[in-house]
C-alpha cells in the first residue's frame, strides 16, 4: 500500500471531502461508535458480495451465512480464511457482475514475496486510500499541498534521462531515486532536497536509512523534516534513531497492502494505532485449537482474538539475546482483514500473511485515539529460516540490532543447510561483527546449517521498489 497523490484522486472530490470529514470525526469518537461504522460497512459489502461477485454468492449459500443479519465480526467466523492461492484460483468468479459501473480499475500487488495477485478496486477504495493518508500524515502536521520528498524508483524507471532527483510541482513532490542512494550520491540528493525544501519524507525503511546514514557519512547535517514516514516493511530500533538522529524528527511507520483490508499507522506517541473505519482487522495466534468448521487447514491449532487486540499468556519462545544467552520472545499473531470499501472485488477474511506484536493487556493511547493499538509490526509469517530439523526460524531479523555496524542485512537460504547473511557493512562493522553475526546466526539454526557472511554495497540489498526482502528462500 503506497501514497501517491495524483490528479485521478480528485475526479471525485465530494467523496473525498465527505469521507476525510467521517475519518477525522471517528478517530476522538468514543470505540463502540466506531465499531457500529465497521459492522454497518461490513453488512453493506457482504450485502454486495452476496448479491454481485460469484465466488462469495456459492460460498454463503453453502456455509448458510446471511450477512444481512450479521451482528458482529465474530459471526464471520462461519467463513474460511481466504488465501492468496483461493484468490488466483477464482480471480475471475470473484469480481463484481457490475464492477464496471463502480469505476473498478486494475491494481497488481508488487509481488515481492510471491507471486503477484491481480484484482479489481472500485473508485471508493481508490478515496479510501487517499483519505487514510491524508488524515494518517495530518497526526505529524501534513496540510494538503505541503511540500514532501518521496523515496522510489519506478518513477525514475519510465525516463529516459540519468536524472536522480525529480520536482513535480502539480504534486508538490520531490521523486528522489532509491535505487541510485549511495555515499557518491548524498551531495546531489542533498543539493536537490535544500532546493525544493520539502517539509516530509516518505519511503521504505531501508532505503531511508541508507538515505540518513549516506548524508551523514558525506558531513552533511543541515537536512530536517517535520516527520519521516515509512512503510512496506518493519522499520528496526537501529534503523528508526539512525534517521530521527539525521534528520531531527520522528519516524511515523505504518502498515497496509495493496488489497486494502487492514491498516495500522503509528501516531506522534510511538503507538502503531489499528485504523478499524479503513478495514477489519482479526487475529489469529498460533497455538490454541479453534474446532470451527469450514476453517482453512492453515488455522488449525489457532484460535481468534478479537480486533480489540487483547493479548493473553503466550507460549514462552526464545531466541539469542545481546549477551549470547536466551531472551524470551515477545507473543505473536497473524493479521487477517476484511475489506469494508471496495465493492468492485471485496477480500473477506483474508490471510495476509503478516504477524503483529500484541501487548500483554489492553491499552489506550496518550495521543487520545481511540483507535486499539499493537504493540509492533512484525512483517511476514513467511520470513523464515527452515532447518535441516524441520524447525521454522524467524526471528533472524533481530541479529542486526545485535551486532555493531551492520547497515542493512539480508539472510539467504541457498539449500536446506546453507545459509548466506548479506550484510551492508556501516560504520563500527569489524571482522568482530562478521564472527558475532556468524555466531548469533549458528545458534539460532543450529550446527546442521552452514552459515556464511558476504559483505555487499547497501543498494544491491534493495530491490526495485526500494524494499528490503530480509529473507529470501530458494528452498
Amino acid at each position: 500500500m503506497a501514497i501517491d497523490f495524483r490528479v485521478r484522486d480528485f475526479f471525485h472530490p465530494v467523496r473525498i471531502l465527505r469521507l476525510h470529514r467521517d475519518f477525522e470525526r471517528h478517530q476522538w469518537e468514543p470505540l463502540s461508535a466506531v465499531r457500529a461504522y465497521q459492522i454497518g460497512r461490513l453488512r453493506a459489502v457482504l450485502s454486495v458480495a452476496r448479491d454481485h461477485v460469484p465466488f462469495y454468492r456459492e460460498l454463503f449459500a453453502r456455509v448458510g451465512f446471511d450477512p444481512s443479519a450479521l451482528e458482529s465480526d465474530s459471526d464471520l467466523a462461519a467463513l474460511p480464511l481466504l488465501t492468496r492461492d483461493v484468490v488466483r484460483e477464482h480471480q475471475a468468479a470473484m469480481r463484481a457482475d457490475d464492477a464496471h459501473r463502480l469505476g473498478a480499475i486494475v491494481q497488481r500487488t508488487s509481488g515481492t514475496t510471491g507471486r503477484p495477485i491481480e484484482f479489481l478496486a472500485d473508485a471508493e477504495s481508490q478515496s479510501l486510500e487517499f483519505v487514510y493518508y491524508w488524515r494518517h500524515w495530518s497526526w505529524a502536521g501534513y496540510r494538503l499541498g505541503d511540500r514532501f520528498a518521496e523515496l522510489g524508483s519506478q518513477f525514475f524507471l519510465r525516463r529516459s534521462d540519468d536524472a536522480i532527483a525529480c520536482w513535480q510541482p502539480g504534486l508538490r513532490r520531490l521523486m528522489l531515486d532509491s535505487t541510485r542512494v549511495s555515499a557518491e550520491n548524498a551531495r546531489p540528493f542533498a543539493d536537490a532536497i535544500r532546493r525544493h525544501r520539502p517539509r516530509f519524507l516518505k519511503g521504505m525503511p531501508s532505503a531511508v536509512h541508507l538515505l540518513a546514514e549516506s548524508l551523514r557519512d558525506a558531513g552533511i547535517d543541515d537536512l530536517r523534516f517535520r516527520a519521516v514516514f515509512t512503510n512496506g516493511e518493519p522499520v528496526t530500533a537501529s534503523h528508526r534513531a539512525s534517521v530521527e538522529r539525521v534528520f531531527g524528527c520522528r519516524v511515523l511507520d505504518s502498515y497496509g497492502h495493496m488489497e486494502r483490508t487492514v491498516a495500522i499507522s503509528q501516531c506522534l506517541e510511538g503507538e502503531y494505532h489499528v485504523h478499524p473505519d479503513y478495514g477489519l482487522l482479526q487475529l489469529v495466534e498460533s497455538g490454541a485449537p479453534t474446532g470451527r468448521p469450514g476453517t482453512s487447514h492453515e488455522e488449525k491449532a489457532s484460535h481468534e482474538l478479537s480486533d480489540s487486540v487483547r493479548a493473553a499468556e503466550a507460549t514462552p519462545r526464545h531466541a539469542v539475546d545481546d549477551d549470547g544467552g536466551s531472551a524470551r520472545l515477545p507473543r505473536r499473531a497473524r493479521v487477517i482483514g476484511t475489506s469494508l470499501h471496495n465493492r468492485a472485488m471485496p477480500f473477506v477474511r483474508y490471510e495476509l500473511g503478516d504477524q503483529v506484536e500484541l501487548y500483554s493487556e489492553p491499552r489506550t493511547c496518550r495521543c487520545g485515539r481511540s483507535f486499539p493499538v499493537v504493540k509492533r509490526i512484525l512483517g511476514r509469517s513467511r520470513d523464515v529460516v527452515v532447518t535441516p530439523d524441520g524447525r521454522h526460524i524467524s526471528t533472524l531479523f533481530m541479529l542486526p540490532e545485535m551486532v555493531e555496524g551492520a547497515l542493512l542485512t539480508q539472510f539467504v537460504q541457498e539449500s536446506p543447510r546453507e545459509l548466506r547473511i548479506r550484510v551492508a557493512p556501516g560504520p563500527g562493522w569489524s571482522e568482530s561483527s562478521e564472527r558475532q553475526m556468524r555466531e548469533y546466526a549458528q545458534r539460532l539454526v543450529g550446527p546442521s546449517m552452514r552459515v556464511d557472511v558476504e559483505c555487499v554495497p547497501g543498494e544491491q540489498l534493495l530491490d526495485e521498489s526500494g524494499k528490503l526482502r530480509t529473507v529470501v528462500s530458494h528452498l
